[in-house]
């Protein structure tokens, strides 16, 4: 049985040399690493090959979205945003100023026809209790006053 160091490795009779390989392998590795150009290397690469390669899909499907969606700080993001600018670019002050606008005309139309609706309809009252002929128009139609509503 052949005695081991505490790497667990067998000394053995090439256990001595063994090692003084391996220190000599280490330096050339290493000297050779030092003498490398890495940015001539990395200049050689093809990018564009490489990136064709890469499966974009199976990364996105790896990453978890709810953890990274986390780390997003909101109010840091709203803070940056110019309000008055967007409020002005998408015109809302003249959408409100519509929209009021409509929404009065057709207020003030609806109590119009309700208010003639009403005088005909008191009309009408006055005249079969004083025994008149009836001298009022016909009541606006129900469905314009809805379609003004």
């Amino acid at each position: 049985m052949a005695d081991t160091r505490s790497a667990g490795r067998p000394i053995g009779p090439f256990g001595a040399g063994r090692a003084v390989a391996e220190n000599v392998v280490h330096q050339i590795v290493n000297g050779v690493v030092r003498e490398l150009d890495i940015d001539g290397i990395v200049a050689q690469v093809d990018v564009d090959a490489l990136l064709e390669r890469i499966d974009i899909d199976a990364i996105v499907a790896q990453v978890d979205i709810d953890a990274l969606l986390e780390r997003v700080d909101v109010d840091a993001i709203v803070g940056r945003i110019d309000l008055q600018a967007l409020v002005a670019d998408l015109g809302i002050e003249d959408i409100v100023r519509q929209s009021t606008g409509v929404l009065a005309s057709d207020s003030v139309k609806l109590v119009r026809v309700r208010t003639m609706n009403g005088d005909v309809l008191l009309g009408r009252f006055v005249d079969r209790l004083l025994r008149r002929p009836p001298r009022y128009p016909e009541l606006v139609p129900m469905a314009v006053t809805e379609t003004v509503a």
